[in-house]
């Protein structure tokens, strides 16, 4: 008997999560994209088979600028979190990957951005950087995320960055 109510109450639950979704009741719309969907500075970024955008320069360190796909532009993101791996040498460089999440006005004159958030050492298991959201919110204006990937020591493997997670507020029906 309690197996049987356990399994009706998990049926109507899981029927109550699907009718809030398809009624617009949700309150919040997640995107993740790959990082090889960005634009890399400098040449020596290359995106791998498995979405990343690494840094295989021994001399510079370089920055890579995504841009955050929108469904309702005139709402402020929620939450935007950057998957990375940060692999540099802490004795060359600084040794670490940088990222801010920048708003931009629909012409892109102005701009407003979050601060910047690093890793800190090194962790070739990844690490999530969640990203404070710009103060500015721009009439149908744009989000992208800046990340700043330094270069890689002799021996070492590539620091790079591999997926950003976003979150925005559910458009209105």
């Amino acid at each position: 008997m309690k197996t049987t109510v356990s399994k009706i109450a998990s049926t109507l639950a899981l029927t109550g999560g699907m009718f809030a979704l398809m009624t617009g009741n949700a309150l919040a719309d997640i995107k993740v994209m790959a990082a090889s969907a960005c634009d890399p500075s400098i040449p020596a970024f290359r995106e791998n088979s498995r979405g990343r955008m690494s840094n295989g320069s021994l001399t510079l360190a370089g920055s890579v600028n995504c841009a955050l796909l929108r469904d309702n532009a005139s709402a402020k993101m929620v939450q935007i979190q950057v998957t990375v791996i940060d692999n540099s040498s802490v004795l060359l460089g600084n040794g670490d990957v940088a990222c801010k999440a920048i708003a931009a006005s629909r012409t892109g004159g102005t701009t407003s951005a979050g601060a910047t958030v690093k890793t800190s050492g090194t962790n070739s298991a990844g690490t999530v950087l969640t990203l404070p959201i710009p103060a500015s919110l721009f009439v149908d204006g744009t989000y992208i995320v800046n990340c700043v990937i330094p270069r890689r020591g002799a021996g070492d493997p590539n620091s790079s960055i591999s997926s950003i997670r976003y979150v925005e507020a559910d458009p209105a029906p």
